[in-house]
């Protein structure tokens, strides 16, 4: 079976790492990960299936599907990497950047936006970029602005499976 993309915009704080902690949260206790929902439909919204969780913890959902992952954040245990993620293959560290959540670096920001502080239109605009770049079994996040300020955090992921 192939890699599954997923994506998640969640509001502003300054803490990056509490952010994503809150995204796993609530996407377990909803139930959207596999295998309560095989292949979880993005972006997530208000008319999102919502089954409720099926596990008695996140750990227990991941142990579940035999290191297929559940095709969502809920596999990002490693929280987030200091080290900016780099689009450049090349560039890249993958054991460091395995079941975790890292920035996206600046001048790939800059050269997919044309920003460091891109705002959600120009970010969700053509998300098959961004996954085209994405290793499997990793996820990105971006600060996502308006009028200058941030108001959002833009999570990307690639499933394990």
């Amino acid at each position: 079976m192939g890699g599954h993309p997923y994506w998640y915009v969640v509001p502003y704080e300054s803490d990056i790492d509490a952010a994503l902690q809150g995204l796993r949260q609530r996407e377990f206790e909803a139930g959207r990960y596999s295998p309560v929902i095989p292949v979880p439909k993005f972006p997530i919204g208000p008319d999102s299936p919502s089954p409720g969780r099926q596990h008695a913890s996140i750990e227990e959902a991941i142990l579940s599907t035999e290191g297929e992952g559940t095709r969502s954040i809920l596999d990002m245990v490693n929280g987030v990497l200091p080290k900016p993620y780099k689009l450049d293959p090349d560039q890249r560290d993958m054991d460091a950047r395995f079941l975790g959540v890292s920035p996206l670096a600046e001048g790939d920001l800059i050269d997919l936006f044309g920003d460091t502080k891109p705002s959600r239109q120009v970010v969700v605009e053509d998300l098959s970029t961004l996954w085209h770049h994405v290793d499997r079994g990793t996820a990105i996040y971006v600060v996502l602005h308006s009028d200058g300020e941030p108001r959002e955090i833009f999570f990307l992921g690639y499933s394990l499976d």
